[in-house]
């Protein structure tokens, strides 16, 4: 009972470190996609003046 206690720990840090993986590159996509709207925008906006 507690090696599997043990080995389900384990597993649990395993996947918050692949979830916090996941989640920094998710932020990262999507900070990129704003910055490239953004400066789309701040173009089609400085090419109308």
């Amino acid at each position: 009972m507690a090696d599997s206690g043990l080995d389900h720990s384990k597993e649990l840090d395993q996947e918050s470190n692949t979830s916090s993986k996941g989640t920094y590159f998710s932020l990262g996509v999507l900070a990129a996609v704003i910055l490239i709207t953004y400066f789309i925008l701040y173009g089609l906006y400085m090419i109308r003046l």
